[in-house]
């Protein structure tokens, strides 16, 4: 069994936080893309940033309701 000096493990976890990172990065990019595509499914894409605002912050206050 071999010994890591502290910095060796340090070096080590930093590597998997960056590459845990990376990975929640492209998941919620995943997941901003098929909330686009399911917006644009049901012509959200029309109304305008201002109407589109008010309206996803209706789901959430009544989303927070259930």
């Amino acid at each position: 069994m071999s010994k890591q000096t502290v910095s060796q493990m340090e070096a080590i976890l930093l590597d998997r936080i960056e590459k845990a990172k990376t990975k929640l990065e492209k998941l919620q990019q995943k997941h901003k893309l098929e909330i686009g595509s399911l917006a644009y499914k049901h012509g959200l894409h029309q109304l305008d940033i201002k109407q589109l605002d008010q309206a996803f912050a209706k789901i959430v206050s009544e989303g927070l309701a259930l």
